[in-house]
Order: structure tokens, then sequence, then C-alpha cells
């Protein structure tokens, strides 16, 4: 399969290239790279956003996207992260293959394409000039789930500094996921089992399972009018992370829904939950 990579700079200035001592490139133009390619699948790309002046130490922000595990795109946060840009890190938008249990698709691939974006970004760090080992991990609703599993369980090489989880699933056993029409048959088919068929195949799918001791500091940010993935969810691995003594931040906003206050993905983060986004990344990695 013939690999393209669409390249669109944004000039913000008319900066020389040059290499210093260090053998680190700089200072640079701002850019975005659409479309690069991680796997031979249409749904393994990603986007991503490269900040200006950037160097070997600039921490990256890889974001995943939600719907139910099943649908969703990386567009949906095109908006919502470009507010982003200028704060002096870079950001990666991430698809990932759709769960279908009938073709024994499970949130266990999502994850592995999750990580492949991850080790591509890796190893072309030098390329393009950021860091290798200072990535934040994040997510909304499906992606906030798949975020902070990775972040607890495929971490291995302790590149994820730091996760954070927009009303993202946590415990998948909790009585809303059992008992909720709408929400049931999702997590079936990203399982690829029901919950009496195979319990502990709910259990290893959690999040909340893997919280460790060395788990990177998360932050989470839950809503009071999401029916979707309720703040109860955000409390309970809250709990857990503090019973493991690991760092943690917890916001709640009483009045958004489960699209944190966006209007449906047409607009921009609210003032305060971007605030305390930015805070977060700020405070951690580097």
């Amino acid at each position: 399969m013939k690999k393209q990579i669409v390249f669109a700079l944004a000039l913000i200035g008319l900066f020389a290239s040059c290499t210093d001592d260090d053998g680190v490139t700089g200072p640079l133009v701002e850019e975005n790279i659409y479309e690069i390619q991680y796997g031979d699948d249409p749904q393994q790309r990603f986007d991503l956003y490269l900040p200006a002046n950037r160097n070997s130490d600039t921490k990256i922000l890889v974001f995943i996207h939600g719907g139910g595990w099943n649908t969703g795109d990386k567009a949906d946060f095109t908006v919502i992260l470009s507010a982003l840009k200028g704060n002096e890190f870079a950001y990666a938008n991430v698809n990932y293959r759709y769960a279908n249990a009938a073709l024994g698709i499970t949130y266990e691939d999502q994850i592995a394409d999750i990580r492949a974006a991850l080790d591509l970004l890796i190893t072309k760090s030098a390329e393009f000039v950021i860091s290798p080992d200072q990535i934040i991990i994040a997510g909304h609703s499906a992606g906030g789930h798949l975020a902070l599993y990775t972040a607890y369980n495929n971490n291995t090489d302790g590149a994820i500094k730091a996760a954070i989880s927009l009303a993202g699933p946590t415990d998948l056993t909790a009585d809303h996921f059992l008992y909720t029409p709408d929400l049931t048959p999702l997590v079936e088919n990203m399982t690829g089992t029901t919950y009496l068929s195979d319990t502990t195949a709910w259990i290893n799918a959690s999040p909340i399972t893997f919280v460790n001791p060395s788990s990177p500091p998360t932050l989470l940010q839950y809503c009071g009018l999401d029916f979707t993935v309720p703040a109860s969810q955000g409390e309970a691995l809250a709990a857990v992370l503090a019973a493991q003594e690991v760092t943690y931040t917890y916001h709640f906003y009483p009045l958004y829904l489960h699209d944190m206050g966006t209007v449906f993905f047409g607009g921009f983060l609210p003032d305060d939950v971007k605030t305390h986004l930015l805070t977060f990344i700020d405070a951690n990695a580097n």
C-alpha cells in the first residue's frame, strides 16, 4: 500500500532552521501534518500539530476521540484541539479501528492501535523534533477509557508521563453499564462477550483494574448532567488512585452534559475545562 503523508504548513514567521552544538534543530515554524499512517488499516491514521520553536524536550498530547468504541472520528475534535495551539506542546489527534465483535476486533486491538501510534511518534521524535518520552495521553468518553487503559496497562517503557480522562468509563462492571440498554451492547461489542458469559473480560477491560503505585499522574474531568458516563465513574477511579497514592486531580462540572460543554463538539472547550486541562499539562511531563 502506498504510504502518504500530507503536509500543510501554517507559517507563523520566517525562521531559518539551524543546528546547535547538541544537534537540536531550531527555531522551527508551526506545522500541521495530516493523515500520518501508523498501520495498513484506513483507520490507523493520526494528525499531528507541531508548535513553533519546538525542541527535543517538547512534550506531546496524544488525544483519542470517543464514539462508543465503534464510531466517531478524529475530525470530531479538530476544532477543540486547535484551541490548544500556542501552548508550547505538540498534539496528535488519533483514529483507531472500530470495535466489532463479529469481526473479532475488540478493545485490545484498539489499545494496540493507540500504542502503535505512540511508538511511531517515539520512533520519529527526532524527525518531528519532540520528546520521545514526555507523552500525555488523553481522550473523551470511549477515548478517555482507551487513554486511561493505555497509561495504566501498556506503558512499560514509561513514555506516558500523565493521563487525562474527559468523561471516560473507568469501571465497566458498574451497574450503569450492566443495566443501561443503550450502553450494555456497546461494552459487549467492545469486549467481545457478555458480562454473564465472561465477567473477567469486563473486569480486565476496565482501566480501574490496573491502577498501581507506579501509574502516571491523572486528570479526571466529569460532568453532573452526563447520563452516558456519570461522574461516579470518575469518583470511583479517584478513590482507587488515592488508595494507591497516585497523584491525581478531579474536576466536577455540575452543569455540563457528556460533551463537556462544547455544544456537541461544535465549539471549543469552555474556559473552566480548558484551563484545568492546560494547567495539568503544564504541570506534568518535562
